[in-house]
This record gives C-alpha cells, structure tokens and sequence, in this order.
C-alpha cells in the first residue's frame, strides 16, 4: 500500500500537517477502516475469501480445464494438443520423420558434379573430380 500515489502524497501530508496526537488517531482510523474492508471482502465472496479454480473471475473454461488437470495429458487434451492426424511420409500431405536424412538424389538443385562431391569418398577423390592435384 505504500506504494500508491494515494499514499505518498495524500495520506503521508495530511499526516505532515497535523499535530502528533491527531496523526496517531488519524492513523487509527485508518487503519480501523482497512481492517473493516478486508472483512466485507473476505465475506463478499461467500466462501470467507477463499478462491477455486471455478470461482476465479476472468479464466476461460479452457484456461480452467488446464488447472484442473490431473497430469500433463489430461492438460494437453484440455488445449488440443497432440491430436493431429498428419501421418509421416514423403508426400506434400505428409511429414517427414525426425530422423530422415536427405541423400545427394533427394537435392533437386544440386549439379551432377555437386552430386559426385556430395558422394566421393573421401578428400583426394573430391580433388580428382575437381581436377586438382
């Protein structure tokens, strides 16, 4: 609470310009009055201030599916996540394994020689190729 705007100016120079024994019984009250609105809004809620997932105001139901699941799973459900029907495969409908491992054929833009370097054995074969001594 110290930190509001409120606070720094309007309260703390009320208290500046006030005797000390009308300070402290300012303070007093104001702190009787905090203590009543803590109170009205422990009681307001019905449940003596205590807050459930159902009960928290601005969460979507999905958002509450989510706290309420009982593992990462059921959370996954909850946001539909990992029911995708896409199938691995080579084709434009498909996905490709995680492990695929293109070879020189599978390049379309690579060059015959581009090809040959890509397959050569080893460093004196690439300089064969490439006619290098």
């Amino acid at each position: 609470m110290s930190d509001t705007p409120f606070f720094k100016t309007n309260v703390r120079e009320l208290l500046n310009n006030i005797s000390p024994g009308a300070a402290k019984a300012l303070l007093g009250d104001i702190i009787v009055g905090l203590q009543e609105k803590v109170a009205e809004l422990e009681q307001s809620s019905g449940e003596g201030g205590s807050v459930t997932v159902d009960t928290l105001s601005g969460a979507t139901a999905v958002g509450r599916s989510v706290m309420k699941a009982a593992d990462g799973a059921a959370a996954r459900t909850a946001i539909g996540a990992g029911t995708s029907s896409l199938a691995l495969g080579t084709t434009a409908s498909t996905a490709k394994a995680g492990n695929y491992q293109p070879t020189a054929a599978n390049i379309s833009d690579a060059s015959a020689i581009g090809r040959q370097i890509l397959t050569a054995a080893d460093a004196a074969a690439v300089k064969t190729l490439l006619g290098i001594a």
